[in-house]
């Protein structure tokens, strides 16, 4: 099979889970035999002025295509769909992965900083957020404009994505908020992990029992508030007070030093490092993540995660086998979770152990990879 894979996850500079998932489906595809061809552009696009495709990207892809004359087109959907109207007009099947609220929110996250979550796409609730989000005056009254604006691109954009042979996503709660806003033809494929890389970190590191203090690490990246950080720093506060010096908090993707220890980006070694030598994982996540790779990556290495009840941790953490999920926004049930586990290492022994198998047997890399060619071959 002759695939064309496109998305400006392919491209070096784009950082985070989804560049991963991708990269990692295309090694595997090119190890089981098949041809693949990869190209990853990256535009500078503003939601509002862009249209849904350019003629320019239309061209070119549509001249790709002709030179390459895939079977098939893999595309990593990031606002631009260029590369749907080429397939289109080459009559190729393409099959679109969506990893995040791309075809839903103008600011990719179904999360306002001022009204909380969103339940999707209105003209009211865009408008409310964009007039939200914005701090100057002039951005301000842009905003009721730039909400009809997305509610006119949105209805097209449903109608162009419908037009894939299939459309990908990650997680369950994905594939049903998406339907409700009219997509159709939408299959779930868990997002996977090679653990050879996680047993050989966990080979090198000290064991558990042997650490100096109980790190508590908080690995997403962003110090916003819908990852959750305010929430992570007052659970840090409570319990430092009590614990003292035998426990130590720690976040990754900022620097800073205080009751939470920023270590700011590291390269992927050290991040694995880190996440072999910590005690638990807490993640209090406040919007719809999509999915967590971070969670994943967490349980391949052996470690629990605490976590907010809230987008695709809901699936990935099993409550009271692989971790302890709690209420939404609930800091009280947050910090009483992680003081249990701080003092019962038996349980995060158990609850470690049981989430390295449940990465083994549900969102192994290899089971990733023969779900994406199935699906792609089933379209050939």
């Amino acid at each position: 099979m002759r695939i064309l894979v496109i998305g400006a996850v392919l491209n070096e500079v784009w950082k985070g889970g989804e560049p991963y998932v991708a990269k990692t489906i295309v090694q595997g595809l090119r190890k089981k035999g098949h041809e693949v061809y990869t190209i990853g552009v990256i535009r500078k696009v503003n939601i509002f002025t862009y249209p849904l495709y350019d003629p320019f990207y239309v061209n070119f892809y549509m001249k790709v295509i002709r030179r390459i004359d895939p079977d098939i087109i893999l595309s990593f959907y990031d606002y631009d769909c260029s590369v749907h109207i080429a397939s289109l007009n080459a009559r190729k099947p393409i099959v679109t992965s969506v990893h995040i609220w791309w075809p839903l929110c103008p600011i990719l996250t179904l999360y306002s900083k001022r009204i909380w979550l969103c339940r999707g796409p209105s003209l009211f609730r865009c408008f409310l957020c964009l007039y939200n989000e914005a701090y100057k005056p002039r951005s301000k009254i842009l905003g009721a404009f730039r909400a009809v604006q997305w509610n006119v691109r949105f209805q097209k954009l449903m109608s162009l994505l419908n037009e894939s042979a299939a459309i990908v996503v990650p997680a369950f709660h994905m594939k049903h908020k998406l339907e409700v806003y009219g997509l159709r033809n939408i299959y779930v494929i868990n997002n996977g992990i090679d653990l050879e890389e996680f047993d050989s970190m966990m080979q090198k590191c000290s064991n558990l029992e042997n650490s100096k203090n109980k790190i508590v690490l908080n690995p997403s990246g962003y110090a916003d508030e819908r990852k959750g950080f305010r929430h992570f720093i007052i659970l840090a506060r409570t319990l430092k007070s009590k614990y003292k010096e035998s426990i130590e908090f720690m976040a990754t993707g900022f620097k800073m030093q205080g009751v939470v220890k920023g270590v700011g980006y590291v390269l992927r070694t050290e991040y694995l490092k880190l996440l072999a030598q910590s005690y638990m994982i807490v993640l209090p996540y406040l919007w719809e993540e999509p999915f967590s790779m971070v969670a994943l990556e967490a349980m391949a290495m052996g470690k629990p995660i605490i976590a907010y009840r809230a987008g695709g941790l809901r699936e990935i953490v099993i409550n009271n086998v692989t971790g302890i999920l709690v209420p939404r926004g609930d800091i009280n049930a947050l910090i009483n979770a992680t003081q249990y586990l701080l003092e019962n290492p038996d349980i995060v022994m158990k609850m470690g152990r049981n989430a390295k198998e449940i990465v083994k047997n549900k969102y192994s890399s290899d089971k990733m990879i023969s779900e994406y060619e199935r699906l792609l071959l089933s379209f050939v």
